[in-house]
């Protein structure tokens, strides 16, 4: 075990170059901003009137995940900060294995999906309400409701369809690295992530598109 966790030259290399301190104090400034406006988006969801309950469920639920998302990094950041500057001389400390990065990296995977999922959920969400002249408010809540159900369910077995039949024997500097068995069914899924994104993109501005000619006719 402890050769699977020891750090090559390469590894002790990464540590110490400036490129990767760089990063992680970039990283460790995106999860304050997360926090900061994830405070301010839950006071304007909460007090603004534009929103439907329908479309608040979701948006929390996507606001979570991203504080759940920026929480895990964190922890991984701190240690990587502390390894990077007291564990340098404990080579054998730097690395860990894939096997105890399992509940973490699962952290990591679900958090991404639910957002990526939410976020379509809400666009679909947003599209009966915006072309389905017969959705009321009741319809949309329980339309938003199993979205809601949906993207739990799904995005919390992503983690293990990823990696459901790798045998985590390897090892990684952070939990949020890739098993190495993993990286092609890993691939597909962030291909997968990004037709989503387009597709949501896209179905955004068909809704204001349409929003906007309705508003001026």
């Amino acid at each position: 075990m402890s050769n699977l966790t020891c750090g090559s030259r390469i590894d002790i290399e990464r540590f110490t170059s400036y490129n990767f301190i760089f990063s992680l104090i970039v990283g460790s400034s995106a999860v304050v901003s997360t926090y900061v406006s994830t405070v301010l988006a839950i006071y304007a969801i909460a007090k603004r009137s534009i929103f439907e309950m329908s479309t608040k469920l979701l948006l929390y639920q996507i606001l979570f995940n991203a504080v759940l998302y920026q929480t895990a990094y964190l922890y991984e950041v701190i240690q990587l900060f502390y390894k990077a500057f007291f564990k340098l001389d404990e080579p054998c400390e730097l690395l860990k294995t894939e096997e105890s990065c399992f509940l973490h990296f699962n952290v990591f995977i679900i958090s991404t999906s639910a957002m990526i999922y939410g976020k379509t959920g809400l666009m679909l969400e947003r599209a009966c309400a915006t072309f389905l002249k017969s959705c009321n408010k009741s319809i949309l809540l329980k339309i938003s409701i199993a979205i809601f159900i949906c993207v739990f369910v799904l995005s919390s077995q992503t983690g293990l369809m990823l990696t459901w039949d790798d045998t985590l024997n390897g090892s990684a500097y952070a939990c949020y690295v890739v098993p190495k068995k993993s990286v092609t069914r890993a691939t597909r899924f962030f291909v997968v992530c990004t037709i989503l994104i387009l597709m949501n993109m896209l179905l955004l501005c068909l809704i204001v598109r349409h929003n906007k000619r309705f508003q001026y006719a």
